[in-house]
């Protein structure tokens, strides 16, 4: 299959800015990436429509969601403006294909938005999951921004959960890592979500699932109820890594103390590791080397290096770093870190404007270098408006030889080429 126009010539270790990326913009034929149509039919208020920017809790209850609007959802955190979401994106590596969706702890509209680019002009397909029409609404009861701990009253059938709409399928919130594309069930997971429309109400195990095939989340009336199995043991938003491996599509996550896997296969939580008691980390699948590679730290404490293996036994292994960026690799929590195919090493973008590779050496030690790096290199602090860091908004796009970068709502996205 031949390349698109806008992939041809690039070199190794070039940046391009992906056309049409940004998802408060328009479509090429000039139409919006959600439509007001969409909204109408959803029974809110259209974006066209609401100018003014979010001003506090007095702006929800305007519609049934208290949703704003592209551009106008402006958190205290970032003064860029923009939806400022602390979440990551699910990302189906072999269509090269976007998700993201609408949901945050300041509004509640849940639509999920697809963003195509293996293709000459890369466009948006608009609510590929639409937003569910019962809405899940509490009325604010202080100026602070704090929600009240009562519901309003609801039918005897409707869901109660604070993580749900009256219907049993999701709420906005925070997903940071836990956004995965399941291939072989054709559906986007949320592993875990946490900060909850109307602003920070608490975090749940509970796993999400949106159903591309009918276009709607999946209901679950019951907690445990989804296609997937609740994660067994839950943490919050503190500890939250996760990366899928894009062979076999198991779910590895960091569960505060010890390392975890569902297992695609059977549905099933395997605990491999147990060590490491609250340590904030990254990590990436590293495919060439058979381990996990986890970089993190406990409290403020000097940044630990470690690897434990793909298979029984789960062989762990502390390593240490050389090379001249040794230094520069410091995740924490953030992110950034993911296997390329083409390279057969680890990338790591923390969005300092630049990309270093990460590769076993002899022993028990990794080598940190720096890619040369070329063309439209995309500008440190770019992720600024999408806060929460990198996330595991870096991943590897085999199909078009490169990495895919994305930047936030009101930012465009990248693209680097390593073929």
């Amino acid at each position: 299959m031949s390349m698109p126009v806008w992939r041809q010539g690039m070199a190794v270790g070039e940046w391009k800015k992906l056309a049409n990326s940004t998802r408060s913009g328009k479509n090429p034929d000039g139409s919006l990436i959600v439509p007001d149509d969409y909204f109408t039919f959803a029974g809110l208020t259209p974006p066209s429509q609401r100018p003014a920017p979010y001003t506090g809790m007095a702006d929800f209850g305007t519609n049934k969601y208290g949703y704003v609007g592209w551009g106008n959802n402006q958190k205290s955190q970032t003064s860029s403006g923009g939806p400022a979401t602390y979440s990551g994106m699910w990302f189906d590596e072999e269509l090269c294909d976007m998700y993201t969706d609408g949901g945050d702890s300041r509004w509640g509209e849940t639509s999920v938005h697809k963003y195509s680019f293996n293709c000459d002009d890369p466009f948006w397909t608009p609510a590929v999951i639409k937003s569910s029409h019962k809405d899940n609404f509490r009325v604010p009861s202080t100026p602070q921004g704090q929600s009240p701990i009562v519901y309003p009253v609801a039918w005897p059938a409707d869901c109660n959960r604070v993580n749900k709409m009256y219907d049993g399928t999701r709420r906005g919130g925070h997903t940071y890592h836990t956004q995965w594309f399941i291939r072989g069930m054709n559906a986007l997971a949320c592993f875990g979500s946490h900060q909850y429309f109307p602003v920070d109400m608490g975090s749940s195990p509970e796993v999400e699932v949106a159903d591309l095939t009918n276009g709607w989340w999946v209901p679950a009336m019951q907690e445990g109820a989804g296609p997937i199995a609740t994660i067994p043991i839950h943490t919050g938003d503190n500890l939250p890594w996760m990366a899928k491996h894009t062979m076999t599509e198991d779910v590895w996550m960091w569960r505060g103390d010890r390392l975890m896997v569902w297992r695609y296969a059977t549905g099933l939580y395997d605990t491999v590791f147990v060590g490491y008691a609250g340590m904030r980390l990254s990590g990436a699948i590293d495919l060439a080397s058979g381990n996990i590679f986890l970089a993190g730290q406990i409290g403020t404490a000097p940044h630990q290096y470690f690897t434990i293996e793909l298979e029984a036994p789960y062989t762990h292994q502390t390593v240490t770093l050389d090379g001249p960026f040794a230094s520069q690799l410091t995740p924490n929590r953030k992110g950034g870190l993911w296997f390329s195919s083409d390279l057969q090493q680890i990338l790591y973008f923390k969005d300092d404007g630049h990309v270093h590779t990460v590769k076993p050496q002899t022993g028990n030690t990794y080598e940190v270098d720096r890619i040369t790096t070329t063309g439209e290199v995309p500008p440190a602090g770019s992720m600024t408006a999408k806060a929460g860091g990198p996330l595991n908004n870096f991943q590897d796009c085999p199909p078009l030889g490169g990495m895919f970068c994305r930047m936030g709502d009101t930012k465009p996205s990248y693209f680097l080429a390593t073929i």
